[in-house]
């Protein structure tokens, strides 16, 4: 329980907390997806990765499903 000269304050406190713990690993997440479903990658001359120039298609598809099967189960379990 909150006092009620503090409820705002509490509201914004958790409204920053969602926003952090919803926004970050989101990109990571799929980044990494990306990055996983490439087959090809571009190097330079140091041999260092650069941008994808194919990736795999059904790969992808599959990690993607399986990031959302996840996500489904979780807000399930939440309600």
């Amino acid at each position: 329980c909150v006092p009620d000269n503090q409820r705002s304050f509490s509201l914004g406190i958790q409204w920053l907390f969602v926003r952090i713990l919803g926004t970050i690993p989101g990109p990571i997440l799929f980044g990494t997806v990306i990055d996983i479903s490439c087959v090809l990658w571009n190097e330079d001359v140091c041999g260092r990765k650069g941008a994808c120039w194919t990736y795999d298609n059904r790969k992808m598809a599959n990690l993607i499903t399986v990031i959302g099967k996840f996500s489904i189960q979780f807000l399930l379990k939440r309600i």
